[in-house]
């Protein structure tokens, strides 16, 4: 797995979690999902989501995204306030 093909699956997951509000970001603090997924290039691909809150609860969330495949893991995290 080339780190191309990480980021791009990790820029897809990010895109669908910014349109969530502020409000269903915070029902999902403290979760942590793993995903199997097929890659642009036919591997299979683990997807780990975790959404916690960033310092104090009830103000900023912070997002990971990382990506496990055969040769490379990668992870991400985007920060915005409500």
């Amino acid at each position: 797995m080339s780190h191309e093909i990480a980021r791009a699956i990790i820029e897809d997951r990010l895109k669908e979690l910014r349109k969530f509000s502020y409000g269903a970001l915070v029902k999902l603090v403290g979760q942590v999902s793993c995903d199997p997924l097929n890659g642009p290039d036919g591997g299979e691909y683990q997807v780990e989501t975790e959404i916690r809150w960033d310092s104090n609860a009830k103000s900023d969330i912070r997002v990971v995204v990382a990506v496990d495949g055969p040769t490379v893991r990668l992870s991400e995290r985007i920060q915005s306030e409500a």
